[in-house]
């Protein structure tokens, strides 16, 4: 959520005026929804990491394998991350975007080819350093688990041509809550495919090749109960994984592993990621203080568009002040105002 012009009144009443039209639209095809511009994009052109946008997670043990730097290769604008087996021990790699690029909301997705095997899983997804802390999910980030794609399931089961999309919070330890979509999908074992999410304030809306798949509305509890979810409010990165465990919820390793990794054709390719943000279409919101507890807020909107007046308190709820406003809506008064509180107001698509 952008917020642009800024104001403070001399009578002590701050309004932050957000002048955005938000389209909080599902989508019909793979693209951005309107209003988001490109702000970040590895296309994995060149022969190697791009170590400026990106840093080998958590090299070592990692469950029932090794990450390994080894395992991350690009080639003709593809990345590829490989799980292979030599000596008896499994290898995989992991990368992610932590300190180098964390946004905070927007919109983000990558292209992607699963070869998943048997007690192996592949993910794009984003975390925050603090999401292990307890307490207060909003504020310390959460898991977003934009795809998880295996080939089997906990019972060996086969389920490569679909996924599922989760939110985890509380850390991974007795607090650990977590929020799951449907396990969906179309043919995900073959070919490329789009997965994407948009976040926002008060959503998070997730995408398999542009067709809406599930998402979720902000909880303000202090401490969501599932099915209730917090949609975070912290910076977190990006990260890219393939893993392995043996017996777990993506079924049992093969005997004698994966193959080594010239052989191994346990594979996630990913061709882009890129993260997108909001720009607003113009709306331009001026606030006057008209006295008596009464606020002038002026809207000129884009021609062809009715808009809605909302304002907030905290950025996590929002109620109408207006609705259906022309472009050039002139002086709208606002009277539920209170001395001295901050108060936010925004305007978007009716």
């Amino acid at each position: 959520m952008l917020r642009s012009n800024p104001s403070c009144t001399k009578l002590g009443q701050m309004f932050s005026l957000i002048g955005s039209l938000l389209l909080f639209v599902i989508q019909s095809q793979g693209a951005p929804p309107p209003g988001y511009v490109l702000d970040w994009s590895d296309e994995f052109e060149g022969s190697s990491l791009d170590t400026n946008k990106w840093n080998h997670r958590l090299p070592g043990p990692r469950n029932d394998s090794i990450n390994t730097a080894q395992a991350v290769s690009l080639a003709n604008g593809i990345l590829t991350l490989t799980t292979y087996t030599e000596g008896g021990t499994n290898f995989t790699g992991m990368i992610g975007t932590e300190n180098l690029y964390m946004p905070l909301y927007g919109y983000m997705e990558a292209l992607i080819n699963f070869n998943d095997s048997p007690g192996e899983w592949s993910a794009f997804w984003m975390t925050a350093q603090t999401m292990v802390v307890v307490g207060d999910p909003r504020f310390n980030g959460t898991e977003i688990d934009i795809v998880e794609h295996r080939s089997v399931n906990a019972n060996n089961v086969l389920n490569h041509n679909r996924a599922v999309s989760n939110i985890h919070w509380d850390g991974y330890g007795a607090d650990h809550k977590t929020v799951a979509g449907p396990l969906t999908g179309t043919n995900l074992s073959t070919g490329w495919h789009l997965f994407a999410m948009e976040w926002t304030t008060n959503l998070q809306n997730f995408y398999y090749d542009g067709v809406f798949v599930w998402g979720v509305t902000n909880s303000t509890a202090q401490d969501p109960i599932p099915p209730e979810a917090p949609v975070s409010q912290r910076s977190e990165y990006l990260i890219l994984s393939s893993e392995v465990r043996d017996n777990n919820w993506a079924g049992t390793i093969p005997v004698g592993g994966y193959g080594n990794r010239a052989s191994s054709t346990t594979k996630m390719n990913v061709d882009y990621v890129r993260s997108y943000t909001f720009s607003p279409i113009s709306a331009m919101l001026s606030a006057t203080n008209l006295g008596g507890g009464k606020i002038g807020i002026s809207f000129y909107g884009t021609a062809g568009v009715s808009y809605v007046l909302e304002r907030s308190t905290n950025l996590l709820s929002w109620t109408n002040v207006a609705t259906n406003i022309a472009p050039s809506g002139g002086l709208i008064a606002h009277t539920n105002t209170v001395m001295g509180e901050s108060a936010y107001y925004r305007a978007r698509s009716n």
